[in-house]
């Protein structure tokens, strides 16, 4: 079972290396945090470069699987749309960060979110793993996540590069 709170922190652990990376990758003149609001149109940080402001949001998980785990519904119990799916979100790059290799995966989420809604049927024959989590309120919800092999993504034509830390 996931910890929402140890989760939240185990997440801000990496900023020092995430916004590093941000700074070298897309020479990220500013780094913002994302309000409650924005972090609910899927961004987590704002890049600031010369020219554009780029929406990320991050994904980080402790070990590779040579998967990405795409979250079809965010709570099983209340329906809501999970975030690979999600028309309203407002993310330009997922940024999808394994610890244990330290490999940094960008995903443009426009391709990817398109990909994923061609390809449900056939990528939700995998498995479906539910990932139970607690809300800020520590009651228990579910959320439902296919995972993906990335070679199935990038034979979808989604442009995945990664960079390694």
């Amino acid at each position: 079972m996931h910890d929402f709170k140890k989760d939240l922190e185990y997440s801000k652990k990496h900023n020092e290396i995430l916004h590093e990376f941000y700074k070298k990758h897309y020479k990220a003149i500013k780094i913002g945090e994302s309000t409650l609001e924005e972090d609910k149109l899927g961004i987590d940080k704002k890049l600031y470069t010369e020219k554009w402001i780029i929406y990320i949001d991050e994904k980080i998980r402790k070990r590779d699987y040579g998967d990405i785990l795409l979250e079809t519904q965010s709570c099983v119990e209340t329906n809501s749309i999970g975030w690979a799916l999600d028309p309203k979100k407002k993310t330009h790059i997922i940024i999808y960060y394994i610890e244990e290799t330290k490999i940094v995966y960008l995903i443009d989420y426009q391709e990817l979110r398109t990909a994923f809604d061609m390809n449900y049927e056939y990528w939700a024959k995998s498995w479906f793993k539910y990932a139970y989590n607690k809300r800020h309120d520590w009651t228990t919800y579910r959320s439902e996540n296919i995972p993906v092999k990335l070679e199935l993504i990038e034979q979808a034509g989604v442009r995945i590069s990664f960079k390694q830390l």
